[in-house]
């Protein structure tokens, strides 16, 4: 345990000194953790099934649009 806090203070540094919420270091933390645990995260074809339908873009809230904008300038892909 002392071993992944170690590997993984530098990151928590980073991301609060770049203002990010804890939920987000959180989320980073946890699959940082299953990383250096050695999973792959990889998920084998055949445990995964297609979405049945996707919501309508055009029926979502317009209010959206400024907050998928924002969250673009924080988007890594």
């Amino acid at each position: 345990m002392a071993d992944f806090q170690e590997q993984f203070l530098p990151f928590a540094q980073l991301m609060r000194e770049a203002a990010l919420p804890e939920i987000f270091i959180n989320t980073f933390s946890r699959y940082f953790r299953q990383l250096v645990a050695g999973q792959t995260g990889m998920i084998a074809e055949n445990e995964i099934s297609p979405v049945p339908e996707l919501p309508d873009a055009e029926k979502l809230p317009r209010s959206l649009i400024e907050v998928g904008e924002a969250a673009l300038q924080k988007c890594v892909v």
